[in-house]
């Protein structure tokens, strides 16, 4: 997403918080408006009163870099026997 598109998102959702507070003074009926959840909309209130305008930008969904199959506990198998199927006497 480019600098561009996040600065309409982020300013998308501020209207939406603000519209909330200062226009109809009721989340619901806002929601219903911008035609997105409750539970969005707190969402994105929690990050902005806990971050600013930083807290309502898109937060990457990619995995974190270190997580590897190591670190959960789960076997490890490199051996080519394990990768056939089982054969039947």
């Amino acid at each position: 997403m480019t600098e561009r598109e996040q600065q309409r998102l982020v300013n998308h959702r501020l209207a939406v918080i603000r519209h909330a507070e200062e226009v109809t003074g009721n989340v619901a009926q806002t929601c219903r408006y911008f035609g997105i959840t409750r539970q969005t909309f707190y969402v994105w209130l929690r990050r902005y009163q806990e971050k600013g305008l930083e807290g309502l930008r898109d937060k990457s969904r990619r995995r974190n870099s270190a997580f590897s199959l190591a670190t959960t506990g789960l076997p490890i198998s490199t051996d080519q026997e394990t990768h056939q199927s089982p054969t039947i006497p």
